[in-house]
This record gives C-alpha cells, sequence and structure tokens, in this order.
C-alpha cells in the first residue's frame, strides 16, 4: 500500500517546494475504473464529431493559458521555458490538430475484398472500436506532451482514460487532469490517480483496465508486459535508447555539430530519443570535436525559469549520481573531458555540467547503457561500416541520425 498520503512537487532547480499532491488510495483504483467504465459507454456513443467538439476545447484552453502552463511545467520538472513551450505544449496542438483532420479518414470502415468474399457475395467489414478504460502510465521527463497526446488520442477513439502521472512530476499531471476538468469534459472520462509507479501500476493492471501504455525504463517495462500478459492486457512499451548519431566525412559539420550538441543537452540530455554517442569519421573528427566542444563551452546552465537559461537541472539526486557514475567510470578507464564533467556545487538544485567525453570506447558505461544526462561521449571510425557496426552494439533501439550531404548515402546507412 502507499505508505505516504502525499507527493511533494519540487523544483530540482531551486528544491523549493511547488505543491503537495494528494496520494490515491490504492483501494480506490477499483472504483475509479469502474466510474471510467461507465463512463465509456456514453463518450463512445456520443460519436467521433461530438468527441472532436471537446477535442478541440482543449486547443482553446492551451492558447489562453499558455504561459502559465509552461512555468508549471519548468518548475516541476526544470527544463527551461522555451523546451516546456517547444517540446511539451506545441505537441499537444498538433495531436489535437491531427486528431481532428486524419480521425474521421482513419476511423472509417474498411471493406475487405477477396475471392471467397466474392463467391460467398459477402460483404465483409474492418470497424474500429473503442478498446474501453486506458491506463496511461507517464514518464517524469516530458511529464505534459507525452501523456497528454496519448490521452487525445484514447479520447478520439473512444475510450476513456486512468493517467498515473511519475511521482516526480505529480504537478504537472495534476495539471493535466484540472485541463480536462475546466474544458467541461463529462465526468470521468479523464481520470489522475497519482502514487508511487509500483504501487499504482500493479493495481491498474490487477484492477483490470483494457490496454497500458508505458513510458519508462526498462525494467519496469519488462515487469509491466509480464504483468500484463497474465491478464492479456495489451500494452504499449516505449523504453530506453542508447541513440547513435554518425557523422560521415562529407557532412555539414557546422551543423552537425550544433546537432549533436542540441540533441545531447536539451532537457540536460533526459531524453530517451537524445543523443547519447557519437560516430564520427577520421576525416572530420578533429574540426568536428573542436566545434562541439566550443559550442558546449557556451551553454548557459541555470534555473529553467530564467530567460538566459540554455540547459537546466537533472530530476532528482539520483539521476545526478548516474550520470556522475559514467563520466566517473569513462575517466578512469582513460577516457579524456573536453568540457565539464562536474555536478554544479554553485546552485542549490540538481544540476550537471553538459559534458563532452573523448577517447571513449564499447568497455565504458557511457557508451553502451542509457545515460539519461547531459554527456556527449565521441569516438572517431575510420569508415561507414565501421560506425554502423558501433551503432548497432546495442541491445537499446530508439532513434539514430546520420549527418551526410548525400541523401541517398544517408538513407542506405539508416536502413543497416
Amino acid at each position: 500500500a502507499n505508505k505516504v498520503s502525499a507527493l511533494k512537487s519540487i523544483n530540482p532547480a531551486s528544491l523549493e517546494v511547488n505543491a503537495e499532491i494528494p496520494v490515491t488510495p490504492v483501494e480506490a483504483i477499483g472504483g475509479i475504473i469502474e466510474k471510467a467504465r461507465e463512463a465509456q459507454k456514453n463518450w463512445a456513443k456520443i460519436g467521433l464529431n461530438e468527441r472532436l467538439k471537446y477535442i478541440k476545447k482543449i486547443r482553446n484552453y492551451l492558447s489562453g493559458n499558455f504561459d502559465d502552463i509552461c512555468t508549471i511545467i519548468t518548475k516541476d520538472n526544470g527544463k527551461t521555458l522555451m523546451e516546456s513551450a517547444a517540446a511539451e505544449v506545441i505537441p499537444v496542438f498538433d495531436m489535437v490538430n491531427f486528431c481532428v483532420k486524419e480521425a474521421p479518414d482513419i476511423l472509417k470502415k474498411e471493406p475487405l475484398s477477396g475471392t471467397m468474399l466474392k463467391l460467398g457475395r459477402i460483404r465483409a467489414y474492418n470497424v474500429f472500436e473503442p478498446m474501453g478504460v486506458v491506463a496511461i502510465i507517464a514518464p517524469w521527463n516530458f511529464p505534459f506532451a507525452i501523456p497528454f497526446t496519448q490521452i487525445i488520442m484514447a479520447l478520439t477513439t473512444g475510450n476513456t482514460v486512468i493517467l498515473k502521472p511519475a511521482a516526480l512530476t505529480a504537478y504537472v499531471g495534476q495539471l493535466i487532469g484540472q485541463i480536462f476538468e475546466r474544458c467541461g469534459f463529462p465526468e470521468c472520462v479523464v481520470n489522475v490517480v497519482q502514487g508511487s509507479g509500483s504501487v499504482i501500476g500493479n493495481a491498474l493492471l490487477e484492477t483490470g483496465v483494457d490496454k497500458v501504455a508505458f513510458t519508462g525504463s526498462v525494467p519496469v517495462g519488462k515487469y509491466l508486459m509480464q504483468k500484463a500478459g497474465q491478464t492479456l492486457t495489451p500494452i504499449t512499451l516505449e523504453l530506453g535508447g542508447k541513440d547513435p548519431f554518425i557523422v560521415l566525412e562529407d557532412a555539414d559539420i557546422d551543423r552537425a555539430a550544433s546537432g549533436a550538441v542540441w540533441g545531447s543537452f536539451v532537457n540536460a540530455g533526459q531524453v530517451c530519443a537524445s543523443v547519447e554517442r557519437v560516430y564520427v569519421h577520421k576525416k572530420v573528427a578533429s574540426q568536428f570535436i573542436a566545434l562541439v566542444e566550443a559550442k558546449t563551452k557556451k551553454l548557459r546552465v541555470g534555473n529553467g525559469l530564467d530567460f538566459g537559461t540554455d540547459m537546466g537541472p537533472l530530476i532528482d539526486e539520483g539521476q545526478l549520481e548516474s550520470v556522475e557514475a559514467h563520466v566517473n567510470g569513462a575517466l578512469a578507464k582513460g577516457a579524456r573531458v573536453l568540457a565539464g564533467g562536474h555536478r554544479i556545487d554553485s546552485f542549490p538544485g540538481h544540476f550537471f555540467e553538459p559534458t563532452v567525453l573523448v577517447d571513449v570506447d564499447h568497455t565504458m558505461e557511457c557508451m553502451t547503457e542509457e545515460t539519461f544526462g547531459p554527456t556527449m561521449p565521441v569516438m572517431v571510425v575510420s569508415s561507414d561500416d565501421e560506425a554502423i557496426e558501433l551503432a548497432n552494439d546495442s541491445r537499446f533501439a530508439l532513434t539514430a541520425s546520420v549527418w551526410t550531404k548525400d541523401v541517398s548515402r544517408a538513407e542506405a546507412l539508416c536502413r543497416r
């Protein structure tokens, strides 16, 4: 059972308490699911066009409250206000627009054809039906955009939702619930349950939701998949990445260096699709590394609420220790730091310098395990084949990029 009655939302930049969020009693989960199931019948019955009228209201609410929403995200998660706007709120506008424009077409019944159907004079269709109650277990690194876009998809298609925000960003989770209330959605169509992931996640799967969408770590994903298997509950998992960034000898090196710096240090590197390791061709390595070092050293680290900040803090002390361990482990095996390399003690929060590492290899955790922090380990390669072999030498798979002026070469390498 949940041991605490409230979750503290702590600003990771200042360590100030933003809010105290009541924890949902685990014994209440069954009743919440039942109410969501009742609400779902009516929500499905009103039809797509009526549902989209509600969905459109979100767009107006976000427009009218844009600054306040960005401020809450930055206070709860630490990312800069610019990142809160561009990577959290604007994707929700995109998803609303996508559903309003595309859903009527996507959800049309599809006629099926085939010889047997013709011979039997049978008409057959694929018809898209809602699943029922969808549980969304959200991460702390994009606490607004990831669950909100998933909720919009689930609601558009006639499902009701139970959102379990990450405990570290419960304040944003509470905000999402409030937005649906303020937009006048019917009661129990969107439900927010707060508490520890293991306690609430277990309860959701044991009490019988119809679908689970989880974004988070590999160990938790494996556990939830096993748990879902026991009740044959469909589950979608988006887990870790160790994303390679390959720079070929014909790339625009200045542009590639900017891409690497942004991709490595956006949201302080706490992005499953961030640049986690760089492979650069030896012909352009010295030029690329010099540019990356110079650009990284110009980054301004600080409180995300300050418009002069380029990179905010890490989410908590545990994340800080994990990044520190990867950097120190690499240094112990012979890597060199060109920029950063240390936590920043002059600020109250959980800050680590944007860090560029060279002389790295695949014996080091910084090249093989998800760091989820502001590090850019750079390895020099002598050919496309070597770059691909190293990129594929990983148990993770999520995103990758190839930097070259030759599009067909890039596409051929991407397919490998």
